[in-house]
């Protein structure tokens, strides 16, 4: 009797045991395959394949459609790989109209350069897009995308929440005012005018930065200008459009920008330079260096063969003197 009963627990104990392995391995099947779900999930709920711009045509610039956000996630670079998808974040106004070829638009081709970085490492590029301009490098950080690239100023105060890349452009901050403005001349012109700037944007620190140093100054001839905040969700056209409509009197723009709306407008003219030449870069989350890493080794890679800017002494230095002005003549 006692030998039956212990032979019956022996069998009972090796039949939990064999249950206990069999449900750690049905576990970790699971695992896999939620993680699998997860990845397909992100690649379905995409918005649409970038068109490469080297293809496109003047026809696809209706293939404006919605945007819309993917899923939350801090992806890092070997799970960008394994998803097979490279989530860029533009303003809202960066549409495919603006991936068409233009004459001399130098910003155009640092998106052309990260759909290219997407391609070459077999990733389909993907645009998030955001109307509100300040909310770019919150969505980042927050895993709605992997990499900004919306020709943002390199500036110490967002170097303290994301991490950039070597430049891929440069640019200077430009008044811009109405063609038919005759008035402007020198910075002390901008006595008692009305400028329109976005908050939270390179923008608004480069004019509050200027707006300090007049107060400061202590000569009579260094007159005060009054700065109006436009609503964040405005494009660079609807801000140009204040201007032409007198609702402010000038606003700023980027120079490499600012050359893709002359191509089409004729309405606006730069006047004065604000800052002095400044490096543009793509923004990465700080805990992604080897994304990080990838960006920068192609960048150097492209500075050689595509003769992209080549980075000068003194620019990041230089972002802090947005005192020094240059005058355009139209």
């Amino acid at each position: 009797m006692i030998k039956i009963t212990t032979l019956f627990l022996k069998k009972i104990t090796c039949f939990l045991f064999v249950f206990v392995v069999l449900s750690a391995l049905n576990a970790c099947d699971d695992d896999s395959q939620t993680q699998q779900e997860q990845i397909q999930t992100d690649k379905q709920s995409t918005i649409q394949k970038v068109i490469p711009p080297e293809k496109s045509s003047i026809k696809q610039e209706k293939h404006t459609t919605k945007f819309q956000y993917t899923s939350k996630s801090k992806y890092g670079w070997n799970t960008i790989q394994r998803t097979g998808i490279l989530r860029i974040i533009v303003p809202y106004s960066f549409q495919f109209n603006e991936l068409l070829p233009r004459k001399s638009l130098s910003y155009d081709n640092t998106l052309k350069l990260i759909v290219r970085f997407a391609e070459d490492n077999n990733l389909e590029p993907v645009f998030i897009s955001e109307k509100n301009f300040s909310n770019i490098f919150s969505l980042l950080n927050q895993g709605h995308g992997d990499v900004i690239a919306a020709n943002q100023t390199i500036l110490d105060s967002r170097k303290e929440n994301v991490n950039f890349t070597l430049p891929v452009d440069y640019s200077i901050k430009q008044l811009v005012v109405a063609q038919s403005n005759q008035q402007i001349n020198s910075i002390k012109d901008l006595n008692d005018l009305k400028i329109g700037v976005r908050e939270n944007t390179s923008f608004w620190e480069t004019i509050n930065s200027i707006k300090e140093e007049l107060q400061s100054n202590k000569e009579e001839s260094m007159q005060d200008f009054d700065i109006i905040k436009l609503d964040g969700n405005l494009s660079s056209d609807d801000k140009f459009n204040q201007v032409v409509t007198g609702k402010v009197d000038a606003v700023i723009e980027d120079s490499n920008r600012l050359m893709l709306f002359k191509e089409y407008r004729d309405d606006i003219k730069p006047v004065l330079d604000l800052t002095k030449e400044r490096p543009i870069a793509w923004a990465v989350r700080k805990n992604n260096p080897e994304l990080l890493k990838q960006l920068n080794q192609y960048i150097k890679t492209e500075k050689l063969v595509r003769h992209l800017p080549e980075t000068r002494q003194g620019d990041l230095d230089s972002i802090k003197k947005t005192s020094s002005v240059k005058t355009h003549h139209a």
